[in-house]
């Protein structure tokens, strides 16, 4: 206020460090909006305009804050030739001005308000002294009846409090519940890969001991049938774990391509998993030149261009698909 800046500035940059390393972003706008004043005043306009406009941002929802930086930017951006910033920042300072006084205005209201309240309080008092003094009985009710209403109030504010904790504990359970869920279902869907990746070893067996033990064939033939999707059981139980573990990746899918049918949906969510033709055309009990005509139909109905790669557009897929 002296105008000794050399002083001021070191003492208001201690201020600033301090305010932004407790988080106290309010203090910390002001403290900056100081420093951009010292800058103006020394006529370094460019760095006084990037202080207010941080401190600006900082003051968030704090009304006098943006009233008093609002005209700071106006009159540097008038100084700087901005005139266009300068008429919105001029607008801003008119409408925090009007808020600002709108909400004194209803404080002074609510003040005399109270004041008007505590006067007709006061006089019932006054009143109630008077026939306290000539009926103690009556005084003894109504300290009985406040004393009891005190309680309720106690008890209901207890109550009130309590509820809403359990309301929070409760989302926070679902919540622990759903990460849980989606992390079990993620396992899940590991697992079913990797018993698919095995199908192709246990094919090339079956192939090698058919030719060799007769008997031995129905054998993998039963293990085998344990890693595929082709029953309409199997393939439930493996989407209901997928749409667990990558709820957005169907949404996103449709949202691209309409709905789907369900072999195309198969097709889909195997590519997501980084499964190779081979190990699709024996999880779904398909012939390997079935798989990659599926997968040039799929690539159609995703309006994909041949530059497209259909392998890369399915495991990168994200909810931003959705948008």
């Amino acid at each position: 206020m002296e105008n000794n800046y050399a002083a001021a500035r070191p003492l208001v940059e201690a201020n600033l460090a301090s305010s932004l390393k407790y988080g106290q972003m309010q203090d910390a706008a002001m403290a900056r909006s100081a420093l951009a004043e010292i800058d103006f005043a020394r006529q370094k306009y460019q760095k006084a305009l990037l202080g207010w406009q941080q401190a600006y941002k900082w003051y968030g929802q704090d009304l006098l804050g943006k009233l008093q930086v609002s005209h700071s930017l106006g009159v540097i951006f008038n100084k700087l030739g901005d005139f266009d910033s300068s008429l919105y920042y001029y607008q801003r300072y008119a409408e925090y001005k009007i808020k600002f006084n709108q909400q004194n205005n209803r404080e002074k209201s609510d003040v005399l308000q109270s004041r008007i309240e505590f006067n007709k309080m006061d006089g019932a008092l006054q009143v109630a002294k008077k026939d306290i003094r000539a009926e103690k009985n009556i005084r003894l009710a109504i300290l009985t009846c406040l004393l009891l209403l005190a309680i309720i109030a106690i008890l209901i504010y207890n109550r009130s409090r309590i509820k809403h904790k359990l309301a929070l504990e409760k989302v926070q359970t679902r919540q622990r519940l759903a990460e849980l869920e989606i992390s079990k279902a993620k396992e899940q869907i590991k697992t079913f890969t990797e018993r698919i990746k095995k199908s192709e070893a246990l094919i090339e067996e079956l192939k090698a001991v058919q030719q060799t033990e007769n008997n031995a064939g129905p054998n993998l033939e039963e293990k085998l049938l344990a890693f595929t999707l082709v029953t309409n059981e199997g393939w439930e139980d493996f989407r209901i774990e997928f749409i667990k573990a990558y709820p957005a990746f169907y949404p996103a899918l449709q949202k691209r391509a309409g709905n789907l049918t369900p072999a195309e949906e198969r097709l889909a969510a195997l590519i997501h998993l980084q499964l190779n033709n081979t190990e699709i055309a024996g999880s779904l009990g398909i012939a390997k030149e079935s798989v990659s005509r599926s997968k040039r139909r799929l690539k159609t109905r995703l309006d994909l261009s041949e530059m497209d790669s259909l392998e890369l557009f399915l495991t990168q897929i994200s909810p931003t698909e959705l948008k």
